[in-house]
């Protein structure tokens, strides 16, 4: 599974670095109205919890999910007149921290491998395998809204590297290329949860991400050498919608989620996620 790339299309030109770059802001308004939102929920919630654990606050619960995650871009993103299709992807460990009153911290790593990706450089159709790795970390809260509806409130970071060396023809000459990409991704988002029994539920919700996409493309044909840098970042909305259910008493999550990526035009990105829970007695 490919971890995070970028394809590049370019005319040939000798030794030749092009660097691109991107601007976009947040809607404050929008963000405003989610943080006074989220502060109504935390500290109603936090005095219910205070009410209802008694001396039970200071317990911490240790947890772990396998994490698997696929996202691509339905179009190519267009940045300075080249041609890019975005796509991250692997599978890692999550480990969290879970207190009953302050909510629950997390991080998580992982890694991927393709044994076949294709890229466009030079006008040549490359292909070979590519691999990377991940990590990230965040932070989640969860309110308890009524006996069937609740709220979550998510925060995360995470970063992807990639690298990865294709290959191909053009009139009889090889075309060599390395790529690497890094990619980094900051989310805040507010989802809802309706639970339909005691372990199958619904969630919806909607949110923010903040992105920065760093990629070099450094190929060679012949005596031809070429070099190709691009640099893009954007702040874009998205919406997710999901299912949890036990499969074999393992809590499983499932994750559908649509948001948008602007350069010099929008295109829709679509994720996957797809988390496991694992048992305490497994690693405690």
């Amino acid at each position: 599974m490919l971890i995070s790339g970028l394809l590049l299309t370019k005319e040939v030109e000798k030794s030749k670095t092009i660097k691109l770059s991107g601007c976009f802001l947040m809607n404050n308004n929008r963000f405003s109205v989610v943080t006074k939102f989220m502060l109504l929920l935390f500290f109603s919630d936090l005095l219910l919890a205070e009410q209802n654990q008694g001396n039970d606050n200071s317990s911490l619960a240790f947890g772990a999910k396998l994490i698997s995650n696929y996202a691509k871009s339905a179009q190519a993103l267009q940045i300075d007149g080249k041609t890019a299709t975005f796509k991250t992807g692997g599978a890692g460990l999550r480990v969290e921290a879970d207190h009953p009153l302050w909510g629950r911290l997390f991080i998580s790593a992982g890694g991927g491998y393709s044994p076949s990706e294709q890229a466009s450089f030079l006008s040549v159709t490359l292909s070979g395998a590519a691999s990377g790795t991940f990590y990230g970390f965040g932070y989640e809260r969860d309110f308890q809204l009524s006996p069937r509806w609740g709220a979550e409130f998510i925060a995360d970071y995470v970063a992807f590297d990639l690298s990865g060396d294709l290959s191909g023809t053009y009139n009889d000459r090889e075309v060599d290329a390395e790529i690497t990409t890094d990619t980094t991704q900051k989310e805040i988002s507010l989802g809802f949860r309706y639970s339909l029994s005691k372990s199958t539920s619904l969630n919806f919700g909607a949110g923010s991400t903040d992105w920065t996409l760093d990629a070099i493309a450094d190929g060679t044909s012949g005596a031809i050498r070429a070099t190709t840098e691009a640099l893009a970042d954007g702040s874009d909305t998205f919406k997710f919608i999901g299912v949890g259910f036990d499969f074999w008493d393992i809590p499983v999550s499932v994750t559908l989620k649509r948001s948008k990526l602007s350069v010099d035009n929008e295109v829709d990105l679509n994720t996957i996620d797809i988390d496991l829970t694992l048992p305490r007695n497994l690693w405690f």
